[in-house]
Protein backbone atom coordinates (compact mmCIF):
# COMPACT_ATOMS: atom_id res chain seq x y z
CA UNK A 1 0.00 0.00 0.00
CA UNK A 2 1.56 3.06 -0.95
CA UNK A 3 0.30 7.16 0.09
CA UNK A 4 -0.10 9.53 -3.02
CA UNK A 5 -0.60 13.19 -3.35
CA UNK A 6 -3.02 14.17 -6.25
CA UNK A 7 -2.19 16.29 -8.75
CA UNK A 8 -4.48 18.21 -11.82
CA UNK A 9 -3.90 15.36 -13.55
CA UNK A 10 -5.68 12.92 -11.50
CA UNK A 11 -8.99 14.74 -10.66
CA UNK A 12 -11.54 12.61 -12.29
CA UNK A 13 -10.22 9.42 -10.47
CA UNK A 14 -10.50 11.71 -7.58
CA UNK A 15 -14.45 12.54 -7.74
CA UNK A 16 -14.83 9.15 -9.15
CA UNK A 17 -14.34 7.90 -6.13
CA UNK A 18 -16.13 10.57 -3.27
CA UNK A 19 -18.96 10.04 -5.94
CA UNK A 20 -18.78 6.34 -5.44
CA UNK A 21 -18.03 6.37 -1.40
CA UNK A 22 -21.19 8.94 -1.43
CA UNK A 23 -18.74 12.05 -0.40
CA UNK A 24 -19.86 15.32 -0.35
CA UNK A 25 -18.77 18.08 -2.52
CA UNK A 26 -16.26 19.29 0.46
CA UNK A 27 -14.60 16.63 -0.34
CA UNK A 28 -14.81 17.21 -4.49
CA UNK A 29 -11.66 18.06 -5.96
CA UNK A 30 -12.99 21.74 -7.13
CA UNK A 31 -13.76 22.35 -3.59
CA UNK A 32 -9.82 22.14 -3.09
CA UNK A 33 -9.73 24.38 -6.10
CA UNK A 34 -11.66 26.83 -4.27
CA UNK A 35 -10.18 26.95 -1.33
CA UNK A 36 -6.73 27.64 -2.76
CA UNK A 37 -8.32 30.88 -3.93
CA UNK A 38 -9.67 32.18 -1.00
CA UNK A 39 -6.05 31.63 0.26
CA UNK A 40 -5.78 28.20 2.07
CA UNK A 41 -3.29 25.60 1.21
CA UNK A 42 -5.00 22.25 -0.27
CA UNK A 43 -3.43 18.55 -0.23
CA UNK A 44 -4.96 15.63 -1.92
CA UNK A 45 -3.74 12.37 -0.65
CA UNK A 46 -4.66 8.80 -1.29
CA UNK A 47 -4.15 5.49 0.08
CA UNK A 48 -3.32 2.65 -3.02
CA UNK A 49 -2.55 -0.80 -3.53
CA UNK A 50 -1.82 -0.96 -7.17
CA UNK A 51 -4.49 1.04 -9.27
CA UNK A 52 -6.96 0.90 -6.45
CA UNK A 53 -7.73 3.76 -4.31
CA UNK A 54 -8.61 2.51 -0.52
CA UNK A 55 -9.02 6.25 0.82
CA UNK A 56 -8.52 9.42 0.27
CA UNK A 57 -8.46 12.91 2.10
CA UNK A 58 -9.14 16.43 0.85
CA UNK A 59 -6.65 18.38 4.23
CA UNK A 60 -7.33 22.31 4.20
CA UNK A 61 -4.56 23.81 6.10
CA UNK A 62 -5.78 27.15 8.41
CA UNK A 63 -3.64 28.93 9.43
CA UNK A 64 -4.89 31.37 12.96
CA UNK A 65 -3.55 34.95 12.48
CA UNK A 66 -2.08 35.89 15.71
CA UNK A 67 0.44 33.73 15.52
CA UNK A 68 2.84 31.43 13.28
CA UNK A 69 0.93 28.21 13.76
CA UNK A 70 -1.94 26.29 11.89
CA UNK A 71 -4.16 23.35 11.70
CA UNK A 72 -5.18 20.80 9.06
CA UNK A 73 -8.74 20.64 8.90
CA UNK A 74 -10.69 17.64 6.66
CA UNK A 75 -14.08 18.64 6.21
CA UNK A 76 -16.87 16.01 5.69
CA UNK A 77 -14.46 13.20 5.50
CA UNK A 78 -12.32 11.42 4.69
CA UNK A 79 -13.44 8.74 2.03
CA UNK A 80 -13.26 5.51 2.10
CA UNK A 81 -13.27 1.33 2.00
CA UNK A 82 -10.08 0.33 4.01
CA UNK A 83 -9.92 1.09 7.67
CA UNK A 84 -6.01 0.05 7.59
CA UNK A 85 -5.73 2.17 4.64
CA UNK A 86 -7.09 5.34 6.48
CA UNK A 87 -5.08 4.68 9.46
CA UNK A 88 -1.79 4.79 6.81
CA UNK A 89 -3.60 8.13 5.78
CA UNK A 90 -3.68 9.60 9.40
CA UNK A 91 0.16 8.68 9.69
CA UNK A 92 1.08 10.24 6.70
CA UNK A 93 -1.27 13.59 7.53
CA UNK A 94 0.73 13.53 10.74
CA UNK A 95 4.13 13.56 8.47
CA UNK A 96 3.32 16.38 6.90
CA UNK A 97 2.29 18.39 9.84
CA UNK A 98 6.17 18.32 10.58
CA UNK A 99 6.69 20.41 7.18
CA UNK A 100 4.07 23.10 8.29
CA UNK A 101 4.20 23.49 12.38
CA UNK A 102 0.42 22.18 12.44
CA UNK A 103 -0.75 21.79 15.90
CA UNK A 104 -3.58 19.10 15.27
CA UNK A 105 -6.18 17.74 12.88
CA UNK A 106 -9.82 18.45 12.92
CA UNK A 107 -11.73 15.65 10.90
CA UNK A 108 -15.29 16.13 10.57
CA UNK A 109 -16.94 13.24 8.76
CA UNK A 110 -20.06 11.81 7.62
CA UNK A 111 -20.02 8.38 8.78
CA UNK A 112 -18.35 7.01 11.75
CA UNK A 113 -14.55 6.54 12.50
CA UNK A 114 -13.02 4.56 14.34
CA UNK A 115 -11.78 5.84 17.48
CA UNK A 116 -8.64 7.82 16.44
CA UNK A 117 -9.15 11.43 18.59
CA UNK A 118 -8.40 12.38 21.63
CA UNK A 119 -11.92 14.47 22.12
CA UNK A 120 -15.19 15.08 20.18
CA UNK A 121 -15.42 18.65 19.63
CA UNK A 122 -18.35 20.67 17.71
CA UNK A 123 -18.01 21.07 14.30
CA UNK A 124 -17.27 23.79 11.96
CA UNK A 125 -19.72 22.37 9.26
CA UNK A 126 -23.30 21.67 10.58
CA UNK A 127 -24.16 18.43 12.54
CA UNK A 128 -27.51 17.92 11.46
CA UNK A 129 -29.14 19.13 8.18
CA UNK A 130 -32.10 17.90 6.52
CA UNK A 131 -32.29 16.23 2.78
CA UNK A 132 -34.86 16.13 0.59
CA UNK A 133 -35.49 13.10 -1.31
CA UNK A 134 -36.80 14.79 -5.10
CA UNK A 135 -36.94 11.91 -7.45
CA UNK A 136 -40.93 12.27 -7.18
CA UNK A 137 -42.55 14.01 -9.64
CA UNK A 138 -42.67 17.84 -8.87
CA UNK A 139 -46.76 17.65 -7.85
CA UNK A 140 -46.19 14.86 -5.37
CA UNK A 141 -43.17 16.89 -3.60
CA UNK A 142 -45.31 20.27 -3.80
CA UNK A 143 -48.30 18.22 -1.94
CA UNK A 144 -45.61 16.58 0.81
CA UNK A 145 -45.01 20.29 1.67
CA UNK A 146 -47.15 21.60 5.01
CA UNK A 147 -50.31 23.60 4.21
CA UNK A 148 -48.42 26.97 5.20
CA UNK A 149 -45.33 26.53 2.30
CA UNK A 150 -47.93 25.77 -0.28
CA UNK A 151 -49.53 28.75 0.42
CA UNK A 152 -46.65 31.11 0.95
CA UNK A 153 -45.46 29.41 -2.38
CA UNK A 154 -48.83 30.36 -4.09
CA UNK A 155 -48.78 34.36 -2.79
CA UNK A 156 -45.43 34.56 -3.92
CA UNK A 157 -47.25 33.76 -7.43
CA UNK A 158 -50.08 36.18 -7.38
CA UNK A 159 -48.16 39.08 -6.04
CA UNK A 160 -45.49 38.62 -9.72
CA UNK A 161 -42.59 37.50 -7.76
CA UNK A 162 -40.19 35.73 -10.58
CA UNK A 163 -36.91 33.54 -10.27
CA UNK A 164 -33.48 33.88 -11.74
CA UNK A 165 -30.44 31.24 -12.50
CA UNK A 166 -27.44 32.56 -12.98
CA UNK A 167 -24.13 30.69 -13.83
CA UNK A 168 -22.06 33.34 -12.84
CA UNK A 169 -21.49 35.02 -9.50
CA UNK A 170 -23.84 38.68 -9.49
CA UNK A 171 -22.44 41.59 -7.37
CA UNK A 172 -26.24 42.52 -6.05
CA UNK A 173 -25.81 39.23 -3.90
CA UNK A 174 -23.30 40.80 -1.79
CA UNK A 175 -25.04 44.04 -1.58
CA UNK A 176 -27.46 42.10 -0.13
CA UNK A 177 -25.82 40.27 2.23
CA UNK A 178 -23.87 43.24 3.72
CA UNK A 179 -27.85 44.75 4.30
CA UNK A 180 -28.52 41.61 5.97
CA UNK A 181 -25.87 41.52 8.31
CA UNK A 182 -25.84 44.99 9.28
CA UNK A 183 -29.51 44.11 10.57
CA UNK A 184 -28.79 40.36 12.18
CA UNK A 185 -25.68 41.49 12.86
CA UNK A 186 -22.85 38.50 11.74
CA UNK A 187 -20.21 39.36 9.58
CA UNK A 188 -20.51 37.65 6.22
CA UNK A 189 -17.62 36.49 4.48
CA UNK A 190 -15.18 38.33 1.84
CA UNK A 191 -16.81 38.91 -1.78
CA UNK A 192 -13.90 37.46 -2.87
CA UNK A 193 -14.89 34.09 -1.17
CA UNK A 194 -18.24 34.23 -2.66
CA UNK A 195 -17.05 34.70 -6.05
CA UNK A 196 -14.55 31.74 -5.80
CA UNK A 197 -17.25 29.40 -5.63
CA UNK A 198 -18.02 30.56 -9.47
CA UNK A 199 -13.97 30.17 -10.30
CA UNK A 200 -14.17 26.70 -9.25
CA UNK A 201 -17.05 25.15 -11.48
CA UNK A 202 -16.71 22.10 -13.75
CA UNK A 203 -19.12 19.21 -15.63
CA UNK A 204 -19.04 17.68 -11.66
CA UNK A 205 -19.12 20.50 -9.71
CA UNK A 206 -21.88 22.91 -10.78
CA UNK A 207 -22.45 26.62 -9.05
CA UNK A 208 -25.89 28.66 -9.43
CA UNK A 209 -27.06 32.03 -8.41
CA UNK A 210 -30.25 32.14 -7.11
CA UNK A 211 -32.32 35.79 -7.39
CA UNK A 212 -36.20 36.46 -6.28
CA UNK A 213 -37.29 39.44 -8.03
CA UNK A 214 -39.74 41.85 -7.77
CA UNK A 215 -40.36 44.68 -10.38
CA UNK A 216 -36.66 44.20 -10.95
CA UNK A 217 -35.65 44.76 -7.97
CA UNK A 218 -33.41 41.62 -6.21
CA UNK A 219 -35.34 41.36 -2.45
CA UNK A 220 -33.89 37.49 -1.96
CA UNK A 221 -30.84 35.08 -3.31
CA UNK A 222 -29.02 32.35 -2.26
CA UNK A 223 -26.35 30.07 -3.88
CA UNK A 224 -26.87 26.08 -4.83
CA UNK A 225 -24.08 23.73 -5.14
CA UNK A 226 -24.55 21.09 -7.19
CA UNK A 227 -22.50 17.56 -7.04
CA UNK A 228 -22.97 14.09 -7.09
CA UNK A 229 -26.63 14.17 -7.71
CA UNK A 230 -27.09 16.44 -4.46
CA UNK A 231 -27.90 20.12 -4.32
CA UNK A 232 -26.85 22.25 -1.48
CA UNK A 233 -28.75 25.45 -0.25
CA UNK A 234 -25.66 27.66 0.78
CA UNK A 235 -25.23 31.35 1.49
CA UNK A 236 -28.87 32.53 1.93
CA UNK A 237 -30.08 36.46 2.08
CA UNK A 238 -33.35 38.57 2.21
CA UNK A 239 -34.76 41.82 2.05
CA UNK A 240 -36.48 41.84 5.17
CA UNK A 241 -38.50 45.09 3.87
CA UNK A 242 -40.21 42.97 1.43
CA UNK A 243 -40.91 39.81 4.06
CA UNK A 244 -44.97 39.88 2.08
CA UNK A 245 -43.56 38.54 -0.71
CA UNK A 246 -42.56 35.31 0.32
CA UNK A 247 -39.26 35.77 -1.95
CA UNK A 248 -37.36 33.11 0.53
CA UNK A 249 -40.31 30.54 0.10
CA UNK A 250 -40.58 30.66 -3.50
CA UNK A 251 -37.31 30.75 -4.01
CA UNK A 252 -36.55 27.40 -2.47
CA UNK A 253 -39.28 25.94 -4.04
CA UNK A 254 -37.97 27.50 -7.58
CA UNK A 255 -34.16 25.48 -6.78
CA UNK A 256 -35.80 22.53 -5.46
CA UNK A 257 -37.52 22.18 -8.70
CA UNK A 258 -34.14 23.46 -10.95
CA UNK A 259 -32.37 20.52 -9.31
CA UNK A 260 -35.03 18.01 -10.19
CA UNK A 261 -34.22 19.16 -14.05
CA UNK A 262 -30.12 18.84 -13.51
CA UNK A 263 -30.60 15.24 -12.37
CA UNK A 264 -30.29 15.47 -8.61
CA UNK A 265 -31.73 12.99 -6.38
CA UNK A 266 -32.03 14.92 -3.34
CA UNK A 267 -31.68 18.53 -2.10
CA UNK A 268 -29.62 19.28 0.99
CA UNK A 269 -30.98 22.31 3.23
CA UNK A 270 -27.62 22.51 4.58
CA UNK A 271 -27.38 22.88 8.56
CA UNK A 272 -30.50 22.94 11.56
CA UNK A 273 -29.97 23.65 14.89
CA UNK A 274 -33.18 24.76 16.96
CA UNK A 275 -31.10 26.82 19.51
CA UNK A 276 -28.47 28.43 17.35
CA UNK A 277 -30.73 29.25 14.37
CA UNK A 278 -34.41 28.43 15.54
CA UNK A 279 -35.99 31.05 12.67
CA UNK A 280 -33.99 29.92 9.81
CA UNK A 281 -34.05 25.68 10.88
CA UNK A 282 -38.27 26.01 11.51
CA UNK A 283 -38.32 27.75 8.00
CA UNK A 284 -36.48 24.91 6.81
CA UNK A 285 -38.51 22.37 8.60
CA UNK A 286 -41.49 23.95 6.39
CA UNK A 287 -40.12 21.96 3.54
CA UNK A 288 -40.22 18.55 5.21
CA UNK A 289 -37.08 16.14 4.42
CA UNK A 290 -35.25 13.80 6.54
CA UNK A 291 -33.08 15.14 9.44
CA UNK A 292 -29.57 13.59 9.57
CA UNK A 293 -26.90 13.84 12.23
CA UNK A 294 -23.24 13.55 11.25
CA UNK A 295 -20.45 12.31 13.81
CA UNK A 296 -18.69 14.71 16.71
CA UNK A 297 -16.16 16.56 15.10
CA UNK A 298 -12.64 15.13 15.98
CA UNK A 299 -8.96 16.96 16.92
CA UNK A 300 -6.22 14.73 16.66
CA UNK A 301 -3.35 16.80 18.55
CA UNK A 302 0.09 17.27 17.14
CA UNK A 303 1.30 19.74 19.97
CA UNK A 304 -0.54 18.87 22.30
CA UNK A 305 0.60 22.03 24.82
CA UNK A 306 -0.73 24.58 21.71
CA UNK A 307 -3.92 22.37 20.98
CA UNK A 308 -4.82 22.82 25.01
CA UNK A 309 -3.83 26.81 24.35
CA UNK A 310 -6.18 26.85 21.30
CA UNK A 311 -9.46 25.79 23.02
CA UNK A 312 -8.60 27.81 25.94
CA UNK A 313 -8.54 30.56 23.29
CA UNK A 314 -11.50 29.84 21.33
CA UNK A 315 -13.73 29.11 24.91
CA UNK A 316 -12.59 32.81 25.84
CA UNK A 317 -13.53 34.33 22.35
CA UNK A 318 -16.59 32.40 22.50
CA UNK A 319 -17.48 33.97 26.59
CA UNK A 320 -16.74 37.36 24.49
CA UNK A 321 -19.76 36.68 22.20
CA UNK A 322 -21.91 35.50 24.03
CA UNK A 323 -21.75 39.21 26.16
Amino acid sequence: MEINFVDKSQKQGWNVFVVQNKGSFLQSFEWGKFQELVGNKVFRIQAKEGSQILAQALVVEHKFPSFNKSYFYIPYGPCFTNEKALELLFQDIKKLSKQYGTIFLRVEPITKLAETAKKAQRRIQPQKTLVLDIRKSEDEILQGFPKGTRYSIRQAEKKGVSVEFRDEYTPEFYQLMNKTSDRSNFTPHSEKYYKGFFASTSEDFKVKMCLVKHQEKIISASMMILFNKRATYLHATSDKEFNSMQGPTFLMWEQIKLAKRMGCATFDFWGIDEKKWPGVTSFKKSFGGKEIEYPQGMDIPYKKIWHVVYLIAKKIKKKKQIR
